[in-house]
């Protein structure tokens, strides 16, 4: 365990705990968190995944001025996304998990290639999910934080792995949370 991987585990932890609270400055330590993970997660030779702190770092901008737009207009209202909208993210997350897992088996010597293309790219729609305040993000997280901890545990990141088994549990805490607090309105 370096103090990289010690000081990801913070910033991600506060991350996750300012946001099953909706306050704005989860984004903040999540772009942190991604620029140390991505470090971390090249050099095990996971690249889906340092790729997906790139992307992580660059939705956390994303987040910090969506959620400001919503709590200025005092309108932070968490969505029940349609049961349309959800299947096409989620049927787009596996096209591009194909496509990608493919790339990395035939051309990269990425440790684990489908897991690591399967893994990143349903982060990548419970990420989307999140930002755009879909309650559904917290139900995708938990089955993604499962995986991931199994994943970081067979990898000896140990401590990460920890990370994402509290990670489970703070994603139920987050739905539970933001199933109480505001009314869920529909979206297409």
């Amino acid at each position: 365990m370096s103090v990289l991987e010690w000081l990801a585990v913070l910033t991600s932890l506060l991350g996750i705990v300012f946001s099953t609270r909706q306050i704005r400055i989860c984004w903040l330590f999540y772009g942190i968190s991604s620029l140390l993970y991505g470090k971390i997660f090249f050099s095990i030779k996971l690249y889906a995944d340092c790729l997906l702190q790139i992307f992580f770092f660059f939705s956390s901008i994303y987040g910090w001025f969506h959620w400001h737009h919503y709590q200025k207009a005092d309108k932070m209202t968490v969505i029940t996304a349609s049961h349309k909208s959800l299947l096409r993210d989620i049927a787009m997350a596996a096209v591009l998990s194909a496509i990608f897992g493919f790339y990395l088996k035939n051309y990269t010597d990425d440790a684990f290639p489908w897991l690591d293309a399967i893994l990143s790219c349903y982060s990548i729609v419970a990420q989307f999910w999140a930002a755009r305040l879909y309650k559904a993000n917290w139900f995708l997280w938990i089955v993604i934080d499962f995986c991931y901890t199994a994943l970081f545990c067979y990898r000896g990141l140990w401590l990460t792995a920890w990370l994402y088994s509290v990670f489970m549990v703070m994603a139920v805490i987050g739905l539970k949370k933001w199933q109480n607090k505001n009314p869920a309105v529909a979206c297409d």
